[in-house]
C-alpha cells in the first residue's frame, strides 16, 4: 500500500474530520494549468503550478505587497529540492524542454489544509507544504520525511533558494555584475538585491547554509507566451540549505520581510492556519457541504487590508489585479455578507466611500501611488446596491444613515454632469456619457468617438457588420 496522505494529514493536525481533496498525480503535466495560491490578507501571496513549475511571471514563493495590498514585488522566486542528490523540482526552459522532471515523482497532492505534495523516492516519501498566515508578511515551507519500512531512517535534503527582485508585472534579466547581498545569522539569512532594495529574510529551524551565487538563465513561462507577453526570465540562485531529517520529523523555513524571531514546530504553525479556517466556517454558520467549505476558504483570499485607509478592501482577482471599485461592490455580498463577515463588509464600504470624488467611486487603486482612477460609470451604482444589501443582511443602520449625504451628492453630481460627460438623461432617467479613449463600462473596452459615429451611420443606412 502506498503513502496515505489523508491519514498522514489527519495525524499531523490531530483532526480526524479533516477533509482532504485529492488530485490524480498521474494527470499532472509539467506545464499544468491547475494552479495553487495562498495569501495573507495583505495582498501578498505565494503561487505556482501543481506540477511544481513556475508557468507564469506572477508565480513565486513570496510575492510581497510592500504597501498593502499593492506594490507587489517578487522576492523569493522558488525553491528546488534535491533528495539523495536527485533533483525533484520541475522547471520549464522551452516549450519542449523540461528539466528536471520532478513532477514524475509526485505520488499525491492536495490543496487542503494547504498545498501539500508527496514525492515518492528510494527509501521513503518527502512531504512538502506551503502556506501563509493572516496578517503576516511571511511564507511558510514545511518538509517532512517518512521512510519506507526498514529503509532510510534519515534523509539529507538540499534546498536551493532562487531569489528575484522586481515588480510582479515585470521580468528579470540577470548579469554577472549583479550579485545579491547575503548576510548570515544563526538560523537565518538576509538577502538584498542591491543597496536601497527591499531586503527579505529566510529563517530555518535547522540546516547549514552554503552561499552559491549564480544566475539561472532563461526560465520559460507558457502562460505568458499564450497571452502574447514576454515569456523568458532569469533568476538568482543564492545558495543551498543542507538539512538532515529523521523519519517522522519535520523542518520549517519561513521567508518574509522580517527575520522570524521564533520558529514554531511545523504542526503548530499549521494548527494556527487551521484555526483561522475553522473560524471562517463558524462565521458562516458551520456549513457541512464540502464544496461550500472550499468556497468559503477561497473567498478569504480576496479580502485584504488596505494600508492607505487602515481598512479592508477586495482584490479583484489573482494574479495581477489590485482592488477595483466595480469588482469590489459586485462581489461584496458574496464574499462578506453571505459569509457572516459584516465588520469586513462595513470596512470595505468605508474604504471606497472615503475616496468618493465628484459623485464617483474609484475604479481602481494603482499599484504605485495612492491616487485612484475614476474611469467607471457603474461602480458608484454598485456601491449604493451593496449598501442596501449590507443593511438587509443585518448591518449597522447608523452606518448606512451616515452614508446618505454621500449618496445624495452622487445624485446631484450626476444630475449636473460629472467626469467623462457622465450625466442623467432627463428624458428617460438613465445615465449616459463617454469620453474619447476612456473605457467606462464593465467590459473595460473603448472605441473612438469617430468609430462610434461611423457605426451609427452604417446602421442608419441598413448596413450591418
Amino acid at each position: 500500500m502506498g503513502f496515505q496522505l489523508d491519514l498522514w494529514l489527519k495525524k499531523q493536525l490531530a483532526a480526524e474530520n479533516l477533509e482532504v481533496p485529492f488530485y490524480d498525480p498521474g494527470s499532472i503535466q509539467p506545464d499544468d494549468e491547475r494552479e495553487w495560491l495562498v495569501s495573507n490578507g495583505l495582498g501578498s501571496y505565494a503561487s505556482g503550478s501543481i506540477s511544481g513549475a513556475s508557468t507564469r511571471r506572477y508565480h513565486g514563493m513570496l510575492v510581497a505587497a510592500l504597501d498593502p495590498p499593492v506594490a507587489r514585488t517578487l522576492l523569493f522566486s522558488r525553491i528546488d529540492e534535491f533528495v539523495a542528490s536527485e533533483n525533484i523540482s520541475t522547471n520549464l526552459w522551452t516549450p519542449d524542454v523540461v528539466s528536471p522532471r520532478g513532477y514524475e515523482k509526485i505520488a499525491a497532492f492536495s490543496i487542503y489544509p494547504c498545498p501539500t505534495w508527496v514525492y515518492e523516492l528510494p527509501g521513503g516519501y518527502l512531504i512538502k507544504q506551503v502556506f501563509m498566515l493572516p496578517a503576516k508578511q511571511q511564507v511558510y515551507l514545511g518538509y517532512s520525511w517518512e521512510s519506507k519500512e526498514g529503509e532510510a531512517e534519515e534523509q539529507e535534503i538540499e534546498l536551493h533558494v532562487i531569489a528575484n527582485y522586481r515588480d510582479f508585472h515585470s521580468d528579470t534579466h540577470g548579469s554577472k555584475d549583479w550579485q545579491f547581498q547575503q548576510y548570515e545569522a544563526p538560523g537565518s539569512l538576509c538577502l538584498k538585491a542591491y543597496d536601497g532594495a527591499q531586503e527579505w529574510h529566510l529563517s530555518y529551524s535547522q540546516g547549514e547554509w552554503r552561499p552559491e551565487p549564480n544566475w539561472y538563465d532563461g526560465y520559460y513561462y507558457p502562460r505568458e507566451q499564450k497571452r502574447g507577453l514576454s515569456d523568458r526570465e532569469d533568476a538568482f540562485h543564492a545558495g543551498v540549505l543542507r538539512v538532515k531529517i529523521r523519519s517522522g520529523e519535520s523542518m520549517l523555513l519561513i521567508g518574509g520581510l522580517e527575520r522570524a524571531e521564533f520558529m514554531p514546530p511545523l504542526k503548530d504553525a499549521l494548527s494556527e492556519l487551521q484555526k483561522h479556517q475553522d473560524y471562517l466556517l463558524h462565521l458562516a454558520g458551520d456549513p457541512t457541504h464540502a464544496a461550500v467549505k472550499r468556497l468559503l476558504r477561497a473567498a478569504d483570499q480576496f479580502v485584504v487590508r488596505r494600508n492607505s485607509t487602515n481598512s479592508h478592501s477586495i482584490i479583484a482577482g489573482y494574479h495581477w489585479f489590485n482592488d477595483w471599485g466595480r469588482d469590489s461592490m459586485i462581489s461584496l455580498p458574496g464574499l462578506t455578507l453571505a459569509t457572516g463577515r459584516l465588520e469586513e463588509a462595513r470596512s470595505i464600504l468605508s474604504t471606497f466611500q472615503s475616496y468618493l470624488s465628484e459623485g464617483m467611486l474609484p475604479n481602481n487603486f494603482p499599484d504605485s501611488g495612492q491616487r485612484p482612477d475614476y474611469n467607471t460609470s457603474d461602480a458608484t451604482l454598485w456601491w449604493a446596491w451593496s449598501l442596501k444589501k449590507y443593511l438587509a443582511a443585518g448591518g449597522d443602520p447608523d452606518f448606512v444613515e451616515a452614508a446618505l449625504p454621500a449618496l445624495e451628492s452622487v445624485v446631484l453630481h450626476h444630475q449636473r454632469g460629472t467626469r467623462y460627460n457622465l450625466k442623467l438623461d432627463e428624458s428617460d432617467g438613465l445615465l449616459s456619457g463617454g469620453a474619447e479613449g476612456v473605457q467606462l463600462t464593465w467590459m473595460d473596452a473603448w472605441l473612438s468617438l469617430r468609430a462610434v459615429e461611423k457605426q451609427w451611420r452604417f446602421r442608419r443606412s441598413g448596413i450591418t457588420f
